[in-house]
């Protein structure tokens, strides 16, 4: 049969085919040589091309700005378009977490600067030497040349002369920087008026608000999480139920 098939039978043992095998060196494989290629250079795209100018924004993009982005980002948004005066109340909240902040202290006197708002200026130049305290001298009086530009002030006048802290409260606590603490004499009044929490009211209509906004851009539940976390804080106020149920039955 091997001879029909031409081939010969081994005349090695399997035991001496392994042997031989073993002592036989190992023969490496074929190396395989990888030619480098030049990296592929990627062409952007532009996704908008043309020429615009840049306009003011919207009564309704402010509105949403204001409505949906945090108070510092906010600030920043609405300073960089130029929208001095609707940075300004989220600059105040900045403040009013952080009074020490320089951030929004020096953009609170850029605003009040491009509105010619000398008093406020000045107040806020206060707020700002209060801050620094003996350090930032050349910033303070590159500030106090910029307030001397919108005009005169007493106050002004007073920083100018470069006061020590304790000299700050006094000029603080002469031109009203500084709350007095003067006890308030308490009204006698036949019949005792009791009208809603200030706060309160504005937590509600910026909740109100909010959901409002939500259900225009048919975020319907932003809305509902919107009221219901509303009425989960003032569950005695019910003018927040008629909104609710309508978006869930909507």
């Amino acid at each position: 049969m091997n001879a029909k098939l031409g081939e010969a039978l081994p005349t090695l043992s399997t035991e001496e085919l392994l042997q031989q095998a073993a002592a036989s060196p190992a023969q490496s494989p074929p190396s395989v040589q990888i030619e480098p290629t030049a990296p592929q250079t990627l062409n952007p795209v532009p996704l908008i091309e043309g020429r615009a100018s840049i306009t003011t924004l919207s009564q309704q993009e402010t509105s949403i700005i204001k409505a949906f982005i945090p108070a510092a980002r906010q600030a920043r948004l609405l300073l960089s378009c130029h929208a001095y005066q609707d940075a300004l109340p989220a600059l105040q909240r900045l403040l009013n977490d952080h009074p020490r902040s320089l951030s929004p202290l020096l953009d609170v006197l850029r605003v009040h600067y491009m509105g010619r708002n000398l008093p406020e200026f000045t107040r806020h130049l206060w707020s700002f030497h209060m801050a620094l305290g003996q350090y930032g001298q050349q910033l303070k009086e590159r500030l106090l040349q910029l307030g001397l530009q919108l005009g005169t002030n007493p106050a002004l006048s007073a920083l100018a002369l470069c006061p020590d802290r304790l000299h700050l409260e006094v000029i603080g606590r002469e031109y009203g920087y500084i709350p007095t603490c003067d006890p308030e004499v308490e009204k006698l009044s036949l019949i005792e008026v009791v009208s809603a929490n200030p706060e309160q009211l504005a937590y509600q209509t910026d909740a109100l608000s909010e959901a409002d906004h939500y259900i225009e851009y048919g975020q319907v539940d932003m809305a509902i999480s919107t009221l219901e976390n509303a009425i989960m804080a003032h569950p005695e106020e019910a003018q927040y139920y008629p909104p609710c149920w309508t978006c869930m039955s909507g």
